[in-house]
Protein backbone atom coordinates (compact mmCIF):
# COMPACT_ATOMS: atom_id res chain seq x y z
CA UNK A 1 0.00 0.00 0.00
CA UNK A 2 1.41 3.38 -0.92
CA UNK A 3 1.17 6.42 1.29
CA UNK A 4 -1.12 9.21 0.16
CA UNK A 5 0.80 12.44 -0.27
CA UNK A 6 -1.09 15.62 0.32
CA UNK A 7 0.09 18.83 -1.17
CA UNK A 8 0.62 21.60 1.37
CA UNK A 9 -0.72 24.93 0.22
CA UNK A 10 1.16 28.15 0.73
CA UNK A 11 -0.69 31.22 1.98
CA UNK A 12 -1.32 32.59 -1.54
CA UNK A 13 -2.88 29.32 -2.71
CA UNK A 14 -4.90 29.00 0.46
CA UNK A 15 -6.22 32.56 0.13
CA UNK A 16 -7.05 31.91 -3.52
CA UNK A 17 -9.09 28.86 -2.56
CA UNK A 18 -10.99 30.55 0.26
CA UNK A 19 -11.83 33.51 -1.97
CA UNK A 20 -13.99 31.11 -4.03
CA UNK A 21 -16.03 29.89 -1.06
CA UNK A 22 -19.41 31.38 -0.20
CA UNK A 23 -18.85 30.73 3.50
CA UNK A 24 -15.76 32.94 3.37
CA UNK A 25 -17.86 35.65 1.67
CA UNK A 26 -20.32 35.46 4.57
CA UNK A 27 -17.49 35.74 7.08
CA UNK A 28 -16.17 38.87 5.36
CA UNK A 29 -19.68 40.34 5.34
CA UNK A 30 -20.70 39.40 8.91
CA UNK A 31 -17.39 39.57 10.79
CA UNK A 32 -15.55 42.28 8.86
CA UNK A 33 -18.52 44.35 7.64
CA UNK A 34 -17.40 44.23 4.01
CA UNK A 35 -19.55 44.12 0.87
CA UNK A 36 -18.44 40.78 -0.60
CA UNK A 37 -20.66 39.10 -3.17
CA UNK A 38 -18.21 37.61 -5.69
CA UNK A 39 -14.82 35.94 -5.82
CA UNK A 40 -13.42 39.24 -7.13
CA UNK A 41 -14.83 41.08 -4.08
CA UNK A 42 -13.34 38.47 -1.74
CA UNK A 43 -9.93 38.70 -3.41
CA UNK A 44 -10.00 42.50 -3.16
CA UNK A 45 -10.94 42.25 0.53
CA UNK A 46 -8.10 39.82 1.25
CA UNK A 47 -5.60 42.05 -0.57
CA UNK A 48 -6.78 45.09 1.40
CA UNK A 49 -6.81 43.29 4.76
CA UNK A 50 -3.38 41.78 4.17
CA UNK A 51 -1.88 44.98 2.74
CA UNK A 52 -0.83 43.57 -0.62
CA UNK A 53 -1.48 44.42 -4.26
CA UNK A 54 -1.57 40.73 -5.23
CA UNK A 55 -2.17 37.52 -3.30
CA UNK A 56 1.16 36.32 -4.76
CA UNK A 57 2.73 38.64 -2.18
CA UNK A 58 1.49 36.31 0.58
CA UNK A 59 4.91 34.69 0.81
CA UNK A 60 5.60 32.35 3.76
CA UNK A 61 7.35 34.25 6.53
CA UNK A 62 6.23 37.67 5.31
CA UNK A 63 4.21 40.15 7.33
CA UNK A 64 1.42 39.82 4.78
CA UNK A 65 1.36 36.04 5.24
CA UNK A 66 1.09 36.58 8.99
CA UNK A 67 -1.88 38.89 8.41
CA UNK A 68 -3.45 36.21 6.19
CA UNK A 69 -2.90 33.58 8.91
CA UNK A 70 -4.62 35.84 11.44
CA UNK A 71 -7.54 36.46 9.07
CA UNK A 72 -7.84 32.71 8.40
CA UNK A 73 -7.78 32.03 12.16
CA UNK A 74 -10.65 34.53 12.60
CA UNK A 75 -12.54 32.76 9.80
CA UNK A 76 -11.95 29.39 11.46
CA UNK A 77 -13.28 30.78 14.74
CA UNK A 78 -16.28 32.34 12.99
CA UNK A 79 -17.07 29.15 11.08
CA UNK A 80 -16.87 26.98 14.23
CA UNK A 81 -19.60 28.91 16.05
CA UNK A 82 -22.28 26.74 17.63
CA UNK A 83 -25.64 28.00 16.42
CA UNK A 84 -27.50 25.58 18.70
CA UNK A 85 -26.30 27.23 21.92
Amino acid sequence: MSAVRRRVWGPAEEAGYWCTQVGFFRFLIEWKGLAVFTEHDAAAAVRALCGVASRRELVPGSEAATRWAMLKAEFDLWSSRDYGA
